[in-house]
C-alpha cells in the first residue's frame, strides 16, 4: 500500500492569507518607491556641490569617466548614446557614484603612503647643530712610513 504525505505551509484555512501577503509586498515596494524617489531628489539638490568636491578631490576621476563615455561611443555607437542619455538623466547617481569612487582612490592612496612611510621610514628635515661647542680630538701620533724593501723575487716585477 502506497502512503502520501501533503505538506501545506501558510495559515491553512484562512482564505486571506495569501490575499494580506500581497497587500503587504505591494505597500512595501510602494514605500521603497517612495524612498528611492525622496533620496534621488535629495541627490539632484546636493550634484552640482558633489561634483566640484569630486573635482577637488581627484579631478582624474571625471576625466577618465568622460574618456570612457567618449571611447565607448567610438567602439559601439548605440552604446555610447545610451551611456551618454544614463549620464545626463542620472546625473545624480552618476555624481555620486564618482564621487565615492575618488574618496575610495583618496582613501587607498593614504593607505599606501602610510604602507610605504612604515616600511621604508620617512624623509627628516635636517637638525641643526649647535656651532658653538667645539670638541677637540686627540690624532694618535704619526708613524714614519716604512722603506721600500728590496726586491727579493721576479713576482714583484710583474707590477712595475
Amino acid at each position: 500500500m502506497q502512503r502520501r504525505i501533503y505538506y501545506q505551509a501558510g495559515g491553512g484555512n484562512n482564505p486571506f492569507g495569501s490575499i494580506l501577503s500581497l497587500l503587504f509586498m505591494v505597500l512595501f515596494f510602494v514605500g521603497l518607491f517612495y524612498l528611492a524617489n525622496f533620496i534621488f531628489k535629495i541627490l539632484w539638490w546636493v550634484a552640482p556641490v558633489l561634483l566640484i568636491v569630486t573635482l577637488i578631490i581627484d579631478y582624474k576621476v571625471v576625466t577618465n569617466y568622460l574618456k570612457w563615455v567618449g571611447s565607448s561611443f567610438r567602439r559601439n555607437w548605440f552604446f555610447g548614446i545610451l551611456l551618454g542619455l544614463f549620464t545626463v538623466l542620472g546625473f545624480p547617481l552618476v555624481t555620486a557614484i564618482l564621487f565615492f569612487k575618488a574618496l575610495f582612490k583618496r582613501k587607498v592612496k593614504q593607505a599606501q603612503d602610510e604602507y610605504e612611510a612604515q616600511t621604508k621610514g620617512t624623509l627628516i628635515d635636517y637638525e641643526e647643530v649647535d656651532s658653538e661647542q667645539h670638541i677637540t680630538i686627540e690624532l694618535p701620533p704619526s708613524v714614519p712610513p716604512k722603506e721600500k724593501e728590496p726586491k727579493d723575487s721576479r713576482y714583484d716585477d710583474l707590477f712595475e
